[in-house]
């Protein structure tokens, strides 16, 4: 009997990719796509933890960024309103 990919464990395979923080995920797995298979991917090395830590901070940084800005434009925005 074989076991179906999408049973168990793996149900929920796909949730980081339909939840709150889907952009987030999408462009970690953009960034490893592209240091894996992309136009400068290096086959002589594995990727490491700290390569892996290195390649995905900034994603992650632009990510937080990118959440933070509308909260301090609404914030700017209550205190000229007041």
């Amino acid at each position: 009997m074989t076991s179906l990919f999408f049973e168990g464990e793996r149900q929920k395979f796909f949730r980081p990719l339909s939840g709150s923080r889907r952009e987030l995920f999408v462009a970690c797995l953009r960034a490893m796509f592209e240091r894996l298979h992309g136009p400068a991917a290096d086959y002589a090395h594995n990727l490491t933890r700290d390569i892996l830590k290195d390649l995905l901070l900034p994603v992650v940084r632009d990510y937080q960024d990118k959440v933070a800005r509308p909260t301090k434009a609404r914030r700017m925005r209550r205190r000229k309103s007041a």
